[in-house]
């Protein structure tokens, strides 16, 4: 309601008719909303023993094969798949993907790991975190200037390196991990993510 009062288009833009693909929308809206469902509910219904998250799968899944057909027929495409074409758009958003799927994967999975294996309060597991976080805080302005100077591809090699290390040495913890040893690797991700996003 607020942008239809206080936001209106310029006057070259109220001349172009622009058409909105509203079939597009729908079906990404439909897709997205049930696996949403899926991922946040399947837990407490027991995953695929249950009806209702067998249905919203089934319906996500169609959604979104539907979503892709009607995307490439379409004169104006809520979402151009046609991008995908270009190798770097599409290897980009691979790395993209790689890289913060990772990220948040270590923020949500670690705290659980942290406090239901081995004892750690919420405090404890979000100070085990904080570091990471200041880490990326620290190293974004630091990599903003590297970009100016160094090979962008070399920056992205290096940070996928480093990434790749941290999460092995993640997926080597044991329950007689101790705190620095959980903190570390946290630090390395935190500082790997603006250079492997450097492009």
């Amino acid at each position: 309601m607020m942008s239809l009062l206080f936001v209106s288009d310029p006057p070259y833009m109220k001349r172009t008719s622009t058409k909105i693909d509203y079939w597009g929308l729908t079906l990404l809206t439909i897709g997205i909303g049930c696996l949403q469902m899926v991922l946040d509910r399947g837990q407490q219904e027991d995953w695929f023993s249950s009806e209702m998250i067998i249905w919203l799968t089934m319906t996500s899944v169609i959604a979104l094969l539907i979503f892709i057909l009607v995307e490439w027929t379409a004169e104006n495409p809520i979402v151009n798949l046609r991008a995908f074409k270009n190798p770097t758009f599409a290897l980009g958003n691979v790395v993209i993907f790689l890289i913060l799927a990772n990220l948040f994967g270590t923020i949500v999975l670690l705290p659980i790991y942290l406090q239901t294996l081995m004892g750690y309060t919420a405090t404890l597991a979000g100070i085990v975190l904080a570091p990471g976080g200041v880490a990326t805080l620290f190293a974004m302005p630091l990599v903003g200037r590297l970009v100016n100077r160094v090979n962008p591809k070399i920056l992205i090699i290096f940070g996928l390196l480093i990434t790749a290390a941290s999460t092995w040495t993640l997926s080597r913890l044991s329950l007689s991990a101790d705190f620095i040893t959980v903190v570390w690797p946290r630090v390395f991700i935190g500082s790997a993510w603006p250079l492997s996003l450097s492009r």
